[in-house]
């Protein structure tokens, strides 16, 4: 009897649920409030990642750039310096962030929903914040080798133009259709800032925020110095040009430096799988057994996943920039 009277409860429960739900689908759209709540959540994503910006800037010109910055601000950096923006306008840190905490948490419940238990679900969450991050990182190293094979040419073309004008943005204005992505539109953004605000040293300072190569920013600080002195452009960068030739000289030397060690990286990687597959040979159920069923073999796992995600990152990552 009390089954019965339970099993037309749930039955009554299922109409006045779909009614429910029904009901506040409708409610919502007619108010607008998701569309009005995320639209007031991006506006100040907006307003913080401006204020961030206007901070670490004054930062900048009270104590000099070589100063500890904010987390967030870090990942202002490199969604700006990535140029993703160029190709999707609206992404912000703000709303970057919440995408990869949900998909990593969705990526662990779906580990743990394939294998029953919560330790898959760790690595899970790790690894999809890691591609995330790797993502954007990837991202900004192309536009730092774009920016390494193409900085030469930028100041050839600055030379040239600096003998029709001795205005800074005029000559940029005249460069930009020379060149290619991410020098070109953080070039017209620089333009487009200065013509608008009338405040030159705030893009120029935007100009090195965006394009992230040592050389490049020690161009424009240079061009800038010399925009307030009136000094000669062309001798300026005639001294650049030199000093980045033994600055490309000082990278092919390193990147040969960072190739040897990617090849002992891969050596010793290749040897602990040896290991491993030894070791599985002399184990009772198995070296993979261990690992999953046991507390122990839990936390070596975890340790010889961030050790290998760690030696990843080397191979593939370390020395792709260049340092100031």
């Amino acid at each position: 009897m009390i089954n019965e009277i339970i099993l037309c409860l749930r039955l009554l429960l299922v109409p006045l649920l779909f009614t429910g739900f029904v009901n506040l689908y409708d409610y919502l759209r007619e108010q607008r409030l998701v569309e009005r709540t995320m639209l007031e959540f991006y506006r100040l994503s907006e307003e913080q990642e401006e204020s961030r910006r206007m901070e670490e800037t004054k930062r900048w010109f009270e104590e000099g750039a070589g100063k500890r910055k904010s987390i967030l601000y870090r990942f202002d950096l490199m969604i700006l310096q990535s140029n993703i923006r160029y190709y999707l306008p609206f992404l912000n840190t703000e709303l970057y962030l919440i995408l990869m905490l949900a998909s990593s948490a969705a990526a662990a419940a779906l580990a743990k929903s394939l294998s029953g238990i919560w330790l898959p679900a760790v690595p899970a969450f790790a690894f999809t914040m890691f591609l995330f991050y790797l993502f954007i990182y990837s991202l900004s190293i192309s536009n730092y080798k774009k920016t390494q094979n193409n900085i030469t040419q930028f100041a050839n073309l600055l030379e040239n133009f600096s003998e029709t004008s001795d205005d800074l943005i005029f000559i940029f204005e005249k460069v930009c259709p020379y060149l290619d992505v991410p020098m070109r539109p953080a070039l017209q953004e620089c333009v487009s800032k200065a013509r608008n605000t009338g405040n030159v040293e705030e893009a120029l300072r935007n100009l090195e925020l965006q394009i992230e190569h040592p050389q490049f920013r020690n161009l424009i600080r240079n061009l800038e110095i010399c925009s307030r002195h009136e000094a000669n452009y062309a001798e300026i960068i005639r001294d650049n040009r030199r000093s980045l030739q033994e600055y490309l000289q000082n990278q092919k030397e390193r990147k040969a430096l960072y190739d040897n060690g990617r090849i002992e990286i891969s050596i010793i990687l290749l040897l602990c799988f040896v290991v491993a597959g030894m070791l599985n040979g002399f184990i009772r159920h198995g070296f993979l057994y261990v690992l999953v069923h046991s507390a122990i073999g839990n936390g070596i796992a975890l340790y010889c996943l961030l050790v290998l995600l760690i030696c990843l990152y080397s191979m593939f990552f370390a020395g792709k920039k260049g340092s100031s």
